[in-house]
């Protein structure tokens, strides 16, 4: 009883973070009638845990057996907000992982030095095959 009480607890605790992180990076009207500011939140690279993750995954993974449960009785409006939060979890989960554009092209540009210096290294080994079969014909 205890243990499902801690557990109730945490998915709470969780949804209460996903949702401070989902208004915060929502864009909000102004009153002056100028378009809204959009404020891109990152976190530090310490607050992105494995556990982070396992806990929203396990979130979701509940959030997803009330669902079925839900849609059961009929309460459309609940199944939407429950597919709603299934979805943003995801979302933040997938948008964890984006990597911006120069991140990419470092790596891209990292990955063609390598693919160069191999092409260069095999040269000097081909060299020397190409010098044991004209040893061979003499």
């Amino acid at each position: 009883m205890m243990e499902m009480l801690v557990q109730i607890l945490s998915l709470a605790v969780m949804t209460a973070v996903i949702v401070c992180m989902y208004l915060q990076r929502k864009p909000k009207k102004r009153r002056n009638g100028e378009p809204p500011l959009i404020v891109d939140v990152e976190l530090a690279e310490e607050d992105v845990t494995p556990t982070l993750i396992q806990e929203l995954m396990a979130c979701n993974l509940a959030m997803k057996r009330r669902l079925i449960a839900v849609a059961e009785t009929g309460n459309t409006d609940e199944c939407e907000e429950l597919q709603r939060r299934i979805m943003q979890n995801n979302q933040f989960i997938i948008d964890l992982f984006q990597y911006d554009g120069k991140l990419k092209d470092m790596m891209k540009s990292n990955q063609d030095m390598e693919h160069k210096k191999a092409d260069n290294d095999n040269i000097p080994e081909l060299k020397k095959v190409i010098g044991r079969q004209q040893r061979l014909d003499v």
